[in-house]
């Protein structure tokens, strides 16, 4: 490949110490940053490149994982526990080409665990301080037509305060379920299912000049994932995917003293559903492509000190192709295209050529991409901007980046360097 990429595996997840997906990041790669304001559930931030975390998409499962009711289409990374995480890809630089909208600064995918063949259980449990404990259970197996995975796990914290003017607690609570169900019919035909569900409540501190020890804020929160899919396959060559999928994110917040949450809290939620195609063509050993059709309806909910329900919705209509080649022995290249059309916005299309360049040792790479990308503006930006509805584009980028990965596999040492540029303008801001 000729763009930069960093690969976590279910070992390396495993062998971690830390039970959020966000804390591994923090410390696993270049160019990746990981915030959060607090400790566990508190608002979080992943940024690729440098950029602001709108730049970059996350998938789980092959769902697109954006909040449709925040400011600007992005996700949180605060509630994703790591015991049910088997695999990670974080794909560096422009990804839109493929990806879309809002991925400028890159693309994360995340695949939960599946079944292995027999049948396993899993059962841990960690005690921390601060009243911190998790519970985790798994049971999975798999047959030569069956596989699935059902995974369930508690964290819950009594936690501690990130204000200087009061030192009561800020609790957190997070009840995750994974599960995900798949048969193969025939040689031809598979089917394949995932959901993913974390229900979370949160304490935190709101940021005013009040002293009081006890002043408290909350947020009871939903995420939730899945889809349905459906993988024929007419040859060895030719792969066919058909998918339905649906990503809803809620969150309640109000003051955390229980008398007038009920009566005072603000409410948003966000709902998305996508329909997807997408097809892989092997020519033959050196020549593929990777091509798509998508819809993605989206709808968000905005109710602000009980003025009332406002839900605004717009849909994107998308496709693209990715054609890969191995032009020479050691010489492999990418170029790739997609088109979008917005309901509010109009029309996008973004486009990336990527080469690499392998030495005959194999140890050595030479890479470098070129790329336009673009991200449409968030429900929100659209109708809540600026006192109302109103016509808003697309941000538009174009970065180009150069690097060099070396292997030392007997000192078990590898390098990789990168140059990138990236510039973006007609900033939504």
């Amino acid at each position: 490949m000729g763009t930069t990429v960093t690969v976590l595996d279910e070992k390396f997840l495993k062998n971690s110490n830390e039970l959020f997906l966000g804390d591994i990041l923090a410390g696993t790669s270049t160019s990746v940053n990981f915030f959060q304001n607090g400790g566990q559930g508190q608002t979080s931030a992943i940024q690729l490149r440098g950029l602001p975390k709108r730049y970059s998409t996350v998938y789980i499962d092959g769902v697109k994982m954006s909040d449709p009711s925040s400011v600007s289409n992005d996700f949180d990374f605060n509630h994703i526990l790591t015991s049910q995480v088997s695999r990670v890809e974080i794909l560096k630089g422009n990804q839109s080409s493929v990806y879309g909208s809002g991925a400028i600064g890159g693309t994360i995918n995340i695949t939960t665990k599946k079944g292995e063949p027999g049948f396993q259980k899993n059962i841990q449990y960690n005690i921390a301080s601060h009243g911190t404990h998790n519970l985790s259970v798994a049971l999975s197996g798999a047959d030569e037509n069956d596989d699935f995975y059902v995974g369930l796990e508690r964290f819950q914290t009594d936690g501690m305060s990130a204000m200087t003017h009061n030192d009561e607690k800020d609790r957190y609570r997070n009840n995750s379920l994974v599960a995900n169900y798949g048969r193969q019919f025939s040689d031809q035909i598979k089917f394949k299912s995932n959901i993913r569900i974390a229900e979370t409540y949160n304490q935190y501190d709101a940021e005013d000049n009040t002293s009081s020890p006890t002043h408290t804020e909350e947020v009871n929160a939903l995420q939730s994932s899945s889809n349905v899919a459906l993988i024929y396959n007419p040859n060895q060559k030719f792969t066919n995917t058909f998918t339905l999928a649906n990503t809803y994110i809620k969150r309640d917040y109000g003051p955390g003293d229980g008398a007038s949450y009920n009566t005072t809290k603000d409410k948003y939620w966000g709902d998305r559903y996508s329909l997807m195609y997408s097809g892989n063509y092997n020519f033959n050993l050196d020549n593929s492509v990777v091509f798509g059709l998508e819809r993605e309806d989206e709808q968000m909910n905005y109710n602000k000190d009980l003025t009332g329900d406002k839900v605004r919705d717009a849909y994107v209509t998308s496709s693209y192709f990715d054609f890969q080649s191995r032009v020479a022995k050691n010489i492999y290249a990418t170029f790739g295209s997609r088109f979008d059309e917005h309901s509010l916005s109009g029309n996008e299309d973004s486009h990336r050529v990527t080469l690499a360049y392998l030495f005959d040792d194999k140890s050595t790479k030479l890479k470098s991409s070129y790329g336009t990308g673009f991200r449409f503006p968030s429900l929100y930006e659209t109708y809540y901007v600026d006192g109302g509805y109103k016509s808003v584009y697309a941000e538009n980028s174009e970065s180009f980046d150069f690097g060099i990965e070396k292997s030392f596999l007997d000192l078990g040492l590898s390098i990789d360097a990168s140059y990138f540029n990236v510039k973006y303008h007609d900033t939504l801001e």
